[in-house]
Order: C-alpha cells, then structure tokens, then sequence
C-alpha cells in the first residue's frame, strides 16, 4: 500500500464499526477494498410481528359460495381489453375485501436476523 491513503467510514457511533481492514486493490488500479463490520441491534420499537390470513382455518364453504355467486363468475365484460381487466380485478377485490368475515387472522412474528 501507498503512502496517500484517504478512505471514510463515517457514522455518528463511534462504537458501531468493528474489525476494519483493507484488502488488495481492484484489479489493475491504486483503490483498495474496505471491509467492515457493523454492530447493529434490532429496534426495539419497532413491531415485528404482524397479523396474516389463515388459510389452514378458514371456512371454505363460504369463500366458494362468494366466488360463484359473485359477478365475477358469471358476468360478461364489456368495453375495450383494459374496461374488462378493471371490471375483472373490481370484481376480484371485493371477494378478497370479504376475506375478513370468513378467513380468521393469526399473529405471525417474523424472525429477526442480523447474520
């Protein structure tokens, strides 16, 4: 390595950067890699779990019921391709907004990795 070394790892914790090294340059060139490591911890005000649907409990009856009764089996789309695709997904999303009254919700809480 030269004697004009200029390289920054900034941040506002001094205590969040460990084992800093340089490494062989690029290639054909005088820049040299920097590796570090950063010592992170999860926040702890932030939620990590969240409520998904449960698909294992849900009642199958009457999903099937809301899809073959709904306007979405039966009707005929009319207008260009692009009124059809609206007319189709308007139709889709309000089956899946009645979600709520025939899939049950379970807590799921994501694992928190820092490898």
């Amino acid at each position: 390595m030269g004697d004009n070394i200029l390289d920054v790892v900034s941040n506002n914790d001094p205590y969040i950067v460990n084992s800093l090294y340089l490494s062989a340059p690029f290639r054909n060139n005088d820049h040299y890699k920097i590796h570090f490591s950063l010592i992170l911890s999860p926040d702890k005000s932030a939620k990590d779990e969240k409520y998904v649907y449960d698909f294992d409990n849900c009642d199958v009856d009457t999903i099937s019921r809301a899809l073959s009764t709904h306007p979405l089996h039966f009707s005929i789309p009319y207008g260009s391709a692009d009124d059809a695709l609206d007319q189709f997904f308007s139709h889709l999303m309000e089956v899946i907004d009645g979600f709520d009254a025939y899939v049950p919700l379970k807590k799921f809480r994501s694992a928190v990795s820092l490898a």
